[in-house]
């Protein structure tokens, strides 16, 4: 049955039934008769019943709770004709009342788009065609931007599964094209809870605005909306703002209006999503600016778990793609993802970009991911971006990550900035209490914890940054700027004068880094503006180690260190240590030049080198016994336990000791495989152009009759595969595995060459597979560049024994009895 809102001829026939009962029931009131004869009136709008699945005389809230029950879809499809839920209103006009007052709706039964129960969803169920002109466009969202749904719907626990919405041309898509709330009335409070819903195959495909549950939520004037205990399986393709629940938050209020309120809570969405920008796995976008009329409200994320694949462009996380609060207050507390994402710009396993202004509270706290990034500058385990001209405070978050990214790429955060505000005062922001696991990757400024931390001032006001009790056992690789914790540190004042430097205290790295320049264990560089000389303050480590396993990609070591790679001020360290096992390298490779800083006093002389062994004696600070110099000097036992003679201390967070493991780093997470498209065996009529964008020089194109493609035979194992690709076409293109048929959905990229973009899809590929990437019946052509196989994200690191480095070490050297940083000083008899 395809809806047809021409109209039906279903509710062609209510209508006039209607119609006809109407002016018979005015007839009778003139003429003292009934005009239907023994025919009673209430037997027209049963015959209405004959043509619907529900009675007229049906009793609309079963368990007298002011719901109105929906068992239907036909009945869900009534919604939108009451998108306050104070009666249920059908199609052709008639209205069902609750015995007494109906504030809101409940779902009685599982309802399914799969109408005829054939195991698909398709042109043969009702609703695939709802507007019953062929264009197969699948569901109408309920309400619409103008105006959306203001009242309670209650799932009870049951299911909606097999949504199929297929508008690619149309913003606000979802169930729900938007949900609102104004005002703080009981009456106006809107609530989503206890629903489940699964998309069908093809997912939701919308433009701008897209969720699988409502395009957009909008609260106006000190409106409420919670969306609590959903749970939201399936697939969404648009442009912008996409999200597993809601494409984006907004709002509105007149000054001096009462404080709204937006809360996510006890959700749980797997979601593969495709587009461009602002794509998350709760919500693709929250945007709350004084500018646009809002500034007073409050945003909870709460208890909520992602389990995501997202493929964009800029500003994709695995709970929240972009956040731009100027408002009272929002708190993302105790969140949780496993993300594969890949981007250009802003990515990350819960928020891709977060900007915190305007004197709001912000708070994110017990966030943790298992996240796999690719690809993207400003890429981080916790946020891509991190930028704050408020106090703020980012805490007890842990990433166990596998980062292969560009600039500005950390464990944890991307990129952090603390901005002056811009209506003059100071801010602080603070990340504390906070970890990172795994394995970073990059090119310039990258860090185990934090890409870069940055602070951006004026001569007037200062913008501070702090990271106290933070840590990073992750491996990191990277060019220049690389560090076990932090790849860069500094300031850029907007005037000369001003620089507050960031501060790192208790805090330790004990990974791998590699690097060419300023690659250091702890810190790759601290640098300061030429602007801020003579003027700067802060810029200090205290009471911080560093054990890294820190080598260099080159010959040319001046500018790398076992606890620093440069400092290009006069940097206060105090009380810092660094282990001297594994390598001749300084503390600091290079430090600041005195024509550059003449007037500075000489800085404190407290960071020393020590084995490792060393390093691990001391059972309590100010230790004189172990060393040459006195170890661990006014270091807290409330922050450090010192635990025995042969551990190095550990930091107290929550209750718990997080110390690490010295002995075998753990092996880098197996390589990403790409295979160059032009390398392949073509098919068809598939051929190889030239294209100096392209990675090497060339692509295949012609992909665009049946049969054509390349096939790549042997392929690796991998959880998922990127396809480098450029079209000016939108759709998607058919990549068999072993025979079995996988879509690739893409976006136009505006061109056949120059500009390529990645499209990820999620799939199994055992070792040994054959690999197509084909043109089947309904695809759409794509010029293809590479494919990149990738390996599952990294887990905990496994542990390793309790000594730094055992003779089984493939660098220990039994000449010299300990490590070094490469093969040929191993094999070497030089010990110095």
């Amino acid at each position: 049955m395809n809806r047809n809102f021409g109209f039906s001829p279903r509710q062609i026939v209510s209508i006039a039934l209607l119609s006809l009962s109407s002016y018979l029931q005015a007839a009778d009131s003139e003429l003292g008769e009934n005009l239907l004869g023994n025919i009673p009136l209430s037997d027209t709008f049963q015959l209405e019943n004959s043509l619907t699945s529900t009675p007229l005389d049906m009793n609309i809230d079963q368990d007298s709770d002011g719901l109105i029950d929906i068992s239907t879809l036909e009945q869900l499809d009534w919604v939108r004709n009451n998108l306050a839920g104070t009666s249920l209103i059908s199609h052709s006009g008639v209205e069902y009342h609750c015995q007494f007052v109906c504030t809101g709706y409940e779902l009685v039964n599982d309802l399914s788009f799969d109408t005829n129960q054939d195991g698909v969803v398709d042109e043969n169920d009702d609703y695939f065609d709802y507007e019953g002109d062929n264009s197969m466009r699948g569901w109408l969202p309920i309400g619409s931007e103008a105006r959306g749904f203001s009242t309670v719907f209650h799932g009870n626990n049951h299911t909606i599964e097999g949504l199929y919405i297929n508008r690619p041309e149309q913003s606000f898509v979802g169930l729900f094209a938007r949900l609102e709330s104004e005002g703080v009335a009981e009456s106006n409070i809107t609530v989503i809870s206890d629903l489940f819903i699964e998309t069908a195959e093809q997912g939701v495909i919308g433009k701008d605005n897209v969720g699988i549950l409502t395009g957009n939520i909008h609260i106006l004037q000190g409106g409420v909306i919670t969306l609590k205990q959903m749970d939201v399986k399936g697939r969404l393709e648009g442009v912008r703002k996409l999200g597993g629940l809601a494409g984006s938050v907004t709002s509105t209020t007149d000054e001096g209006s009462a404080s709204g309120l937006v809360t996510f809570r006890q959700n749980n969405v797997n979601l593969t999503a495709q587009g461009q920008n602002d794509i998350g796995g709760i919500v693709g976008s929250i945007y709350d600016s004084w500018f646009l009329g809002g500034n007073y409200h409050r945003y909870h994320l709460i208890d909520n778990e992602t389990d995501v694949v997202l493929s964009g462009y800029s500003y994709l996380g695995g709970i929240v793609g972009y956040v731009l609060v100027e408002a009272n207050e929002i708190l993302l507390e105790r969140n949780h993802s496993k993300a594969m994402v890949t981007g250009n710009t802003n990515i990350a396993g819960i928020v891709g970009q977060f900007n915190c202004g305007g004197g709001t509270d912000c708070q994110l706290t017990e966030l943790t991911t298992n996240a796999s990034l690719r690809n993207a500058s400003r890429a981080g385990g916790i946020i891509g971006g991190l930028y704050t001209n408020t106090d703020s405070k980012l805490s007890n978050s842990r990433a166990i990550v596998n980062i292969r990214g560009e600039n500005s790429v950390g464990g944890l955060v991307g990129e952090l900035v603390a901005i002056v505000p811009p209506r003059g005062g100071n801010s602080e922001s603070i990340v504390s209490n906070s970890s990172s696991v795994g394995f970073v990757s990059g090119v310039n400024s990258v860090g185990g914890l934090v890409g870069i931390a940055e602070t951006i001032t004026n001569n007037l006001d200062q913008s501070k940054l702090e990271l106290t009790k933070v840590f990073s056992t992750a491996r990191v690789i990277g060019q220049s700027q690389v560090g076990g914790l932090i790849g860069t540190v500094s300031t850029s004042p907007e005037v000369e004068g001003g620089g507050f430097i960031p501060r790192i205290n208790n805090a330790y790295a004990a990974g791998v880094v590699r690097g060419d320049d300023n690659v250091g264990g702890l810190v790759g560089l601290y640098t300061v503006d030429p602007l801020s000389y003579g003027y700067f303050t802060g810029g200090s480590i205290s009471n911080s180690y560093s054990v890294s396993f820190v080598q260099a990609n080159t010959n040319e070591i001046d500018r790398i260190g076992q606890f620093i790679g440069a400092a290009d001020f006069p940097l206060r360290k105090r009380f810092n240590y660094y282990q001297t096992n594994t390598a001749t390298l300084p503390g600091i490779g290079a430090q600041f030049s005195d024509e550059d800083f003449p007037s500075s006093d000489p800085t404190p002389d407290e960071l020393s080198g020590h084995l490792v062994s060393q390093l691990s004696c001391p059972e309590a600070p100010d230790n004189t016994d172990c060393a040459s110099t006195d170890l661990y000097v006014g270091w807290d036992e409330s922050i450090w336990d010192f635990g025995n003679s042969t551990q190095l201390p550990g930091l107290i967070i929550n209750g718990r000791v997080q110390r690490p493991i010295v002995g075998i780093m753990p092996p880098p997470p197996p390589a990403d495989v790409i295979f160059e498209a032009e390398d392949q065996e073509l098919l068809g009529h598939a051929m190889v152009y030239s294209d100096e964008s392209a990675s090497e020089g060339a692509g295949v194109a012609y992909i665009s009759a049946i049969g054509s493609g390349f096939r790549i035979a042997n392929a690796p194992q991998a959880r998922s595969i990127s396809v480098v690709f450029a079209s000016i076409m939108t759709g998607a293109l058919s990549l068999k595995v072993n025979g079995e048929d996988h879509n690739v959905r893409f976006f136009s990229t505006g061109s056949w060459v120059n500009n390529y973009t990645t499209a990820i899809i999620d799939v199994e590929v055992p070792a040994g597979a054959t690999v197509e990437m084909v043109y089947e019946n309904g695809d759409v052509a794509m010029n293809v560049d590479q494919l990149i196989f990738h390996s599952m994200p990294m887990e905990e690191p496994f542990e390793v024994p309790d000594n730094f480095c055992p003779a089984s070490h493939p660098l220990y050297s039994n000449t010299c009895n300990r490590c070094f940083t490469d093969e040929h000083q191993a094999a070497s008899a030089n010990c110095l």
